[in-house]
């Protein structure tokens, strides 16, 4: 490695707030034309899990303190199996949505979490976050494990646990923001070289992306943009999963540099593969908010 290449990392961690990557070099999913890369795979079967039911909580909750306490290996399966095994009193938190997105640093909307292991600097931590939000709902998929949390401005945020040698320590790929349930041919009529606000007459969660890349400064992009890292929004929909790239422009527009769909749900990483695939009774829907 160059003697760059550390401090191109230090500082993608410290300044670039939404990232992305193509690892997946055998079958490269990006495109660059003004088409979308759409791969079909085979569905995997659904999980047989039976399904949880859980009533949307509607009292606004406070976030907790944040404690200065070890962490350990065993609470997130303690807590996971907790919430599961009271399924019926299962509620999903009704947050303040610039804390819950913004407030702290273990959530990081547009960002490959698995980003922070290329530093050894994991900071998302399920413990971490379920101690300062504990009311989350909660769903076991037999491979990974995905956390719900309600915003009070009608969004809902969904995290995603991959079970590791049985554990359940820190969340991979992005996380995950919906208001409203959509699907992929909503989108087709996106191309490259699109201004993201006309991505945002389809999706209405786009101006929280904006708020978040406005963040990130032109030294740290120029830096990220050469490792093939951009700025990323990433929409869990009915049939999969797509992923859109952005440039900044000297406008302070962003554009987009390449969209990806996976109808199997799964994306590559920084950290390997992410399925993104939910229960359908947890999409957001009209009588959930």
């Amino acid at each position: 490695m160059k003697n760059h290449s550390f401090l191109t990392l230090i500082l993608t961690s410290l300044f670039l707030v939404a990232c992305s990557a193509t690892v997946d070099q055998a079958n490269p999913v990006t495109t660059t034309s003004s088409q979308y890369q759409q791969v079909t795979t085979p569905q995997p079967a659904q999980s047989t899990m039976p399904a949880m039911a859980i009533t949307p909580q509607r009292t606004l909750l406070q976030r907790q303190p944040a404690k200065d306490e070890n962490l350990t290996i065993e609470f997130p399966g303690k807590f996971v199996s907790e919430r599961l095994a009271k399924a019926e009193n299962s509620r999903i938190g009704l947050y303040a949505e610039q804390e819950l997105l913004f407030g702290q640093d273990y959530v990081s909307l547009g960002n490959d979490v698995g980003y922070s292991a290329k530093l050894a600097m994991r900071n998302c931590y399920l413990e971490n976050v379920v101690r300062e939000f504990p009311e989350a709902g909660v769903r076991d998929m037999g491979d990974y494990v995905y956390l719900m949390y309600d915003t009070d401005k009608q969004n809902r945020l969904y995290l995603y646990y991959p079970k590791r040698e049985g554990q359940l320590l820190f969340n991979n790929g992005y996380p995950i923001l919906m208001r409203k349930t959509l699907a992929y041919e909503q989108y087709t009529i996106l191309s490259v070289g699109d201004s993201i606000q006309k991505v945002g007459q389809i999706d209405p969660v786009i101006p929280l992306y904006i708020q978040k890349f406005d963040k990130a400064t032109d030294a740290a992009l120029e830096l990220t943009r050469k490792e093939g890292i951009y700025l990323t929004s990433v929409h869990l929909l009915s049939d999969g999963i797509l992923k859109i790239e952005y440039e900044r422009t000297k406008e302070k527009d962003y554009v987009i540099h390449s969209l990806v769909f996976r109808d199997d749900f799964t994306l590559d990483g920084f950290d390997g593969k992410t399925c993104y695939r939910i229960l359908k009774e947890d999409y957001v829907s009209a009588d959930s908010k």
